[in-house]
């Protein structure tokens, strides 16, 4: 009977034990995670940031009143990429979330949330930024001059400006995270 009880409290304590093991156990799958993850993201902003330079320098061309450089054909590409760049966020998304619904790994999850604020932040600003062009494009056939002008005015751009520098700041808040919690390789 004490023996019994004896190899009862030694198998409790082992069950016990291997409880506090597994806590933080997550971290090795957690690391997995955010190196998809930030692999995918990191491709997928490489294609945004060369979009950007390229939309900044033609809608910044075209809202001082140089239509020369806004084509139909730089339209096309442009609405092109960032069409492919908005189906491709979902999944980077999903890639973070899978990341921030771990357990016992909050300074992952914390860092995972942040980065799904910063992808969620793009997609608005991408958004926003294809809602333009495709005003636009009927716009530049019909050589409308007047209606580019009002469609790319102050405020239009002011607004895309905001909500890039938003996504910039989100994004840089989720590096401030993974570099704070010395989540990098």
């Amino acid at each position: 009977m004490r023996k019994a009880l004896v190899v009862f409290i030694i198998l409790l304590l082992g069950v016990a034990a291997s409880g506090v093991v597994g806590c933080g156990g997550n971290t090795g799958q957690a690391k997995t995670y955010m190196k998809e993850a930030d692999a995918a993201y990191d491709k997928l902003k490489k294609e945004m940031d060369a979009l950007q330079g390229t939309l900044t320098g033609v809608l910044g061309g075209a809202v001082m009143g140089n239509y020369g450089m806004l084509t139909p054909q730089m339209l096309d590409e442009a609405a092109a990429s960032i069409k492919e760049a908005l189906s491709k966020m979902p999944a980077v998304k999903a890639d973070y979330e899978k990341l921030a619904g771990l357990s016992g790994v909050p300074e992952y999850s914390g860092y995972a949330n942040a980065m799904i604020r910063a992808i969620e932040a793009s997609t608005e600003a991408l958004e926003r930024g294809q809602k333009v062009i495709e005003q636009l494009k009927p716009l530049l056939a019909s050589g409308d001059t007047a209606a580019i002008k009002g469609v790319l005015n102050a405020e239009e751009i002011n607004e895309l400006q905001k909500l890039q520098e938003v996504a910039v700041r989100a994004y840089a808040d989720a590096q401030a995270v993974k570099t704070g919690k010395n989540l990098g390789e």
